[in-house]
């Protein structure tokens, strides 16, 4: 009887780990966030250091695309983790649901935080 309870139990904590592929993804998409993240500061500190009278357009057309790579991957992610979170985890145990949403909240105000900052420091150079 304490034999099938124990496998009942393990087999709900084994469910409620994330799996091979999710734990990949993820790591995956941290290193990409960060190398992305880390590309934008080196366009921010470019531009804001170099004369606004020279050569300044083609930064400002690699910031457009960063601030749409910022904008549009990050939700796409989110749908993404979502697909997978789902398709691993189709009856999911009670409250892994409720965690992962929570996650997911408080990863997507990170994300429109680092967005606005980014929006404001591409485009809000104020001529001198």
């Amino acid at each position: 009887m304490s034999q099938s309870h124990s496998q009942t139990a393990s087999a709900s904590a084994v469910s409620s780990l994330p799996s091979k592929q999710l734990t990949i993804a993820r790591i995956t998409a941290f290193v990409l966030a960060c190398c992305w993240f880390f590309y934008s500061l080196w366009l921010v500190v470019k531009v804001w250091g170099t004369d606004p009278q020279h050569e300044v357009h083609i930064y400002k057309i690699q910031q457009a695309i960063a601030w749409g790579v910022w904008t549009i991957a990050t939700p796409v992610w989110f749908l993404f983790e979502y697909y997978l979170f789902n398709r691993e985890n189709p009856n999911p145990p009670k409250g892994l649901v409720q965690r992962f949403k929570y996650n997911q909240t408080l990863a997507g105000k990170c994300w429109l935080a680092v967005a606005a900052v980014f929006l404001a420091l591409f485009f809000g150079r104020l001529k001198p």
